[in-house]
């Protein structure tokens, strides 16, 4: 659960940073606008872990994941 809630975080925060429309930001991703909406009301439940790093992806941002 701490790996999804920090992937769904940092893709939240890379999307506001943009400051675009639901409907722009679902445009250049290829997901619905309801797929944004999940991502900005925090429904974790919606998303799994390979989709999150695929948005993340997708955004333009490199995810790297550390086992210590």
């Amino acid at each position: 659960m701490l790996a999804r809630s920090t992937l769904l975080i940092a893709l939240e925060k890379e999307l506001r940073k943009r400051g675009k429309k639901q409907q722009e930001l679902a445009d250049e991703l290829g997901v619905p606008r309801t797929r944004i909406s999940e991502v900005f009301n925090h429904k974790i439940e919606r998303f799994s872990t390979d989709k999150l790093v695929s948005l993340l992806q997708r955004a333009g941002k490199r995810v790297e994941i550390v086992v210590a």
